[in-house]
């Protein structure tokens, strides 16, 4: 069910860009990409959400929403991280960077 919306997204940012040409120039992408996807039903490329997001106001999570889900988890609700300890460089990591550990 996600992969039929996400392609119905798909084919309205294509629509709203009046052709397959016209979508693609947007995008960056070639015509004949826009076309191969189309015809296979296939999502977008990921490569070119975030343009086709700007350029039609497609959401990216309508367009790909196995990569950018609706709900991400937000900072206050992932899990605390405690820390280890101090963090130390390695001899080579100070060599490389100049710097004595």
């Amino acid at each position: 069910m996600e992969h039929d919306a996400s392609i119905q997204a798909f084919k309205r940012a294509v629509g709203l860009a009046g052709s397959q040409t016209a979508f693609a120039k947007a995008t960056g992408a070639s015509q004949q990409l826009i076309s191969y996807l189309l015809k296979r039903k296939r999502p977008l490329s990921a490569k070119y959400v975030l343009k086709a997001e700007a350029a039609f106001g497609v959401p990216r999570h309508a367009l790909r929403p196995d990569i950018y889900p609706t709900d991400p988890v937000s900072a206050s609700d992932a899990p605390a991280v405690k820390p280890s300890g101090p963090v130390v460089a390695s001899k080579a990591d100070a060599a490389f960077y100049g710097k004595r550990p």
